[in-house]
């Protein structure tokens, strides 16, 4: 028997490239054995490559998300008949959360929006082709100039903008310009952390149907536990102990072998996480002036509702949902 086709969605920064890179590793081994290679070894990177493309083409077997070319494609976008196979996501705790986002932002990530948005606002370069979200960027030029000139003066590049900053820029600008994307509104009733947008956008059937509620109905909807019957995604592995809940799923839950995985657990590398020597100034910066405190109020849904899930217990609870 071959494991049963799963797929990962994927919030991003709780994990989602090392867990797709972890189940093809395994689907290579597993498809290796089949081939009677039985030498367990990490698989180059062209033998994932071609096993990607069997996936992709011509077997469906193992982790599907080779078929799913946008890499944090939320449940709702995903195509009707990959929908049925179980699904798999992360969730990690906020603080170090924000932590992790805010260095890939200013780090990794390249034409950004925060980019455009100095090009536009600060610089008067109107090369925006999104009119939404020029619109948005407009609307807030004032504050968003009056606040950049405080910043570094090497900013530019931003990966000198303060921590405080990105997380205005995130909350004022980044979110209505998602929000207008996935729910067709330049604005929504109730505060909400970028975070707990994100999640609802990947893990439920119908986001616009959550974000079109007012701010009394939301809270009501997840106060009451009524969410969990939108909610598209039948395990919930916990960021601080993700090798060893995927390794644990993978064996009990979709029928991989146990060498396998186990011989993957002990070879195949960490999770990827923030710089060490990065991690305490980005600390100290969340915690300045009650940052934190302002964030945590904003991602209460999150915190409250959406990161217990994975906790102990989330499948059969799900099951009973």
């Amino acid at each position: 028997m071959l494991p049963r086709p799963s797929l990962c969605l994927n919030v991003p920064k709780t994990g989602s490239t090392y867990t797709v890179r972890f189940f093809n590793a395994a689907d290579s081994l597993e498809l290796g054995r089949r081939a009677r290679l039985n030498r367990l070894r990490l698989p180059n990177r062209m033998t994932v490559e071609v096993v990607k493309r069997i996936k992709r083409h011509w077997l469906e077997y193992g982790n599907l998300n080779c078929r799913v070319w946008a890499h944090h494609a939320g449940y709702s976008t995903l195509p009707a008949g990959l929908r049925h196979h179980p699904k798999v996501c992360t969730l990690r705790d906020l603080r170090t959360w924000y932590c992790s986002f805010y260095l890939f932002y200013t780090r990794s990530m390249r034409d950004t929006l925060l980019q455009r948005a100095i090009a536009l606002l600060v610089d008067g370069e109107d090369r925006e082709r999104d009119e939404r979200a020029r619109a948005i960027m407009l609307r807030h030029r004032e504050v968003f100039v009056e606040r950049f000139r405080g910043e570094d003066a090497s900013a530019r590049s931003i990966e000198n903008v303060s921590v405080d900053f990105l997380m205005w820029f995130m909350e004022t600008i980044r979110t209505p310009v998602m929000l207008r994307t996935w729910a067709g509104a330049e604005s929504w009733p109730k505060e909400m952390g970028f975070l707990t947008f994100r999640t609802i956008t990947i893990l439920f059937e119908d986001p616009k149907k959550v974000f079109a509620m007012e701010a009394a109905e939301f809270d009501a909807y997840f106060a009451s536990g009524r969410y969990l019957r939108d909610l598209r995604c039948d395990f919930f592995l916990d960021f601080n102990r993700l090798t060893e809940r995927l390794c644990a799923l993978m064996i009990d839950e979709l029928g991989y072998r146990r060498d396998i995985v186990l011989f993957l657990k002990e070879h195949f590398g960490r999770v990827n996480t923030s710089p060490a020597d990065e991690k305490p100034r980005i600390l100290r910066a969340l915690d300045a002036g009650g940052l934190f405190a302002r964030i945590r109020e904003r991602e209460e849904i999150y915190e409250k509702y959406l990161l217990p899930l994975a906790g102990p217990g989330t499948a059969d609870r799900m099951r009973r949902t």
